[in-house]
């Protein structure tokens, strides 16, 4: 078995696992069992080392103590969704590369029982902080001078985007929960550097409604993890602004996808790009043709990042010119 630790970006703190029941003593004293999970080739194991405070990640089929398509009857997991998170949290938090640069943000604030329906960072958040790390180089080319994420939620992926060391910029977060706009706000104050490099607002409103003619072609990157699970017209419509908001997507989990779209051509200034996370549930290939026939052909398509949570199959998609600065 090919067996090396890995570090987690921030200090591990057991405590963040609170919804995962560990089995103790699979492995004597000093481990705990955390999962197993297919992410990508190579399959994914995961212990837990209590001396060292590390996660040792195991590379061998042979190993596997499960139905490798059922996570949620691992010994110790308690719900999918509890195993599907845990799983983006720790690859996330894997620092194999040594860059200190890109720390996941703090969200302990979310803790807080107002914020108890505010959609929590989960799987497809800690999806987009990676996709947006593998893709630095082609932002920082960009330069972006306005950046603006619609449906923020708690706040991390604008937070984790106004970290990455840009040039000094305004960022605007978008969301129809006054308690999202609010905890936005404090997970953004939380991590940002003082004296600021980047300047923030959150506006409380359905996408970014209020802000088309505003920013009408002035806006460098547009973020959006949207609710993409397929649901009935009725269950999408009765929503209101509840916690349903963040995940009922309608038919295809496209119908705010679509609005989305429709609002964002306009907001692009002319080599800006849009990043948006899809399920296959989600028509990507109809998504894509929206986009180009939406801008008149100006904007394509291509995939950052892919990865199943779950029964999911989830990507991150960056919608952009074809010339864009320094030819990235």
């Amino acid at each position: 078995m090919q067996m090396f630790s890995v570090h987690s970006r921030a200090p591990f703190d057991t405590s963040d696992f609170s919804l995962v029941k560990l089995s103790p003593m699979v492995y004597g004293k000093t481990h705990h069992k955390l999962f197993v999970v297919e992410i990508a080739e190579p399959d994914i194991f995961f212990q837990y080392a209590c001396r060292t405070n590390s996660l040792e990640l195991c590379l061998d089929q042979k190993m596997f103590m499960c139905d490798r398509h059922k996570p949620a009857e691992v010994q110790g997991m308690t719900t999918p969704h509890d195993f599907a998170t845990l799983t983006a949290w720790v690859l996330h938090h894997m620092r194999i590369s040594g860059n200190d640069e890109m720390k996941t943000p703090c969200t302990n604030v979310l803790k807080h029982p107002e914020f108890a329906d505010v959609y929590p960072p989960s799987e497809d958040s800690f999806l987009f902080l990676d996709a947006l790390e593998k893709d630095i180089d082609f932002i920082k080319a960009l330069n972006p001078n306005l950046s603006l994420e619609v449906g923020t939620g708690s706040g991390i992926i604008s937070a984790f985007l106004c970290s990455l060391g840009l040039n000094p910029t305004f960022h605007i977060c978008t969301d129809v929960s006054f308690a999202a706009c609010l905890a936005a706000t404090h997970v953004l104050k939380c991590n940002l550097p003082s004296p600021l490099v980047t300047t923030y607002d959150c506006v409380r409103c359905s996408l970014a409604t209020p802000l088309i003619d505003r920013l009408s072609s002035s806006v460098d990157i547009i973020l959006f993890n949207p609710p993409y699970v397929p649901t009935s017209p009725e269950e999408h419509y009765s929503a209101g602004s509840d916690i349903k908001t963040t995940w009922s997507g309608g038919v295809n989990g496209r119908e705010v996808i679509d609005a989305f779209l429709v609002q964002t051509v306009h907001l692009l200034s002319r080599t800006g790009c849009i990043y948006l996370l899809l399920s296959d549930e989600n028509l990507p290939t109809e998504v894509h043709n929206l986009c180009h026939e939406l801008s008149g052909g100006r904007l394509r398509p291509k995939t950052i990042l892919r990865r199943r949570a779950n029964n999911e199959s989830l990507g991150v998609f960056r919608y952009s010119p074809l010339t864009t600065p320094n030819s990235v």
